[in-house]
């Protein structure tokens, strides 16, 4: 059995995990699983776009579906991001991905689900 870093229940049935053996979903609160992305990396992330669209951040890549995880699609970075650490990306309300590079102390904002990136200044924070 794989050990689980995370686990994130959105609804009665469908529940993912970030596991030893990648990130994996289950449709039957449990029951049965399949791995959706094969990462071997404990400290990825997932977060949830409105729609249900799935983001995964692993090891300085962002990755999208739109399918619970049938497909993926890499999302260009920022060029001048130098890192993405657990925590310091999130989805907001308003579906945007911001990310806080706490090396340069800027945050990078996309409205479009990465297609293009705008950026706030550390001494605009």
């Amino acid at each position: 059995k794989p050990e689980i870093a995370k686990m994130y229940q959105i609804n009665k049935l469908d529940i993912f995990a970030i596991t030893t053996k990648g990130l994996q979903y289950s449709h039957d609160d449990g029951k049965t699983w399949r791995t959706i992305f094969n990462n071997k990396i404990f400290y990825s992330d997932l977060l949830f776009f409105k729609d249900g669209s799935l983001l995964f951040s692993d090891d300085n890549h962002l990755f999208l579906s739109n399918d619970l995880g049938t497909k993926w699609t890499p999302i260009v970075l920022p060029p001048n991001l130098y890192r993405i650490y657990n925590k310091h990306i999130v989805i907001t309300s308003k579906d945007e991905i911001r990310i806080f590079d706490s090396q340069s102390k800027t945050i990078f904002i996309s409205a479009n689900r990465g297609k293009s990136w705008t950026t706030i200044l550390g001494s605009n924070m």
